[in-house]
């Protein structure tokens, strides 16, 4: 005579090999993905602090020219800071592109 759980399928079985075909890999694969993810935020927070910093030096820099250089020379001393403060934060804000390898 066949017992009933000879009728019934390997549900064990099945979970077991849902788990190491599907379960299993993805803590791995997040992991690496979330590291990769945490580095590209990182670089990409330092180049907007350096741009920040950048703002910020410049707009002081300008306020102190503005206010205390003697003649019309100080028209030309934020013409050349401000040109050099505008492509300077151009270039943190538009990274070069990276070089694949493969």
């Amino acid at each position: 005579m066949l017992a009933f759980k000879d009728w019934l399928p390997d549900f064990q079985g099945a979970l077991t090999g849902f788990y190491e075909e599907s379960v299993k890999e993805t803590p791995e694969t997040k992991s690496q993905e979330f590291k990769h993810l945490m580095q590209t935020n990182f670089a990409y927070s330092q180049q907007t602090q350096k741009a920040l910093i950048a703002i910020a030096l410049g707009i002081f820099l300008l306020l102190l020219i503005a206010y205390f250089w003697p003649n019309h020379y100080k028209y030309l001393a934020l013409g050349i800071l401000t040109s050099y403060l505008v492509t300077y934060v151009y270039y943190l804000t538009n990274p070069k592109p990276k070089k694949d390898l493969a």
